[in-house]
């Protein structure tokens, strides 16, 4: 599998846990033989996020918050946690997905799946705003 899209296509939103994640995974074949190529895919992302947490023993939101956020004085950076979903204005109630501009779903943005930690679910706006600084945008 080269795109965790597939995936989210089909579990966007019935509760697609991390073991059912790996469960699903493991039903792959590998499309090469690992060091041969290379392959760009979110769900890379996710199971970096899972080894995260297993090494260090914290959530991955709470191991980037320290390790990452804190670290680098990111001080209005968050990841996009369950907890946080109620301070963000509800979503209108059909979405837009990426994978396909013309596939409609019931669901908003936010209601990602907590599978998908690690893939882009991460806030921050002082960084964005010393990006433009320094690029003089």
């Amino acid at each position: 599998m080269t795109e965790s899209i597939e995936l989210f296509k089909i579990h966007h939103n019935d509760g697609f846990t991390m073991d059912k994640l790996l469960n699903e995974l493991n039903s792959y074949d590998l499309e090469y033989e690992p060091g041969t190529q290379y392959s760009y895919s979110n769900v890379n992302y996710v199971l970096l996020a899972l080894i995260a947490e297993q090494v260090s023993g914290e959530s991955y939101d709470e191991y980037i918050q320290k390790n990452i956020f804190e670290v680098c004085g990111m001080k209005h950076s968050s990841s996009m946690r369950t907890e946080d979903i109620s301070v963000i204005p509800a979503p209108p109630p059909e979405s837009l997905y990426y994978f396909d501009i013309y596939e409609v779903f019931p669901h908003g943005y936010w209601n990602q799946p907590k599978s998908s930690r690690g893939t882009g679910d991460e806030l921050s706006t002082s960084c964005m705003n010393s990006i433009a600084l320094a690029t003089k945008i």
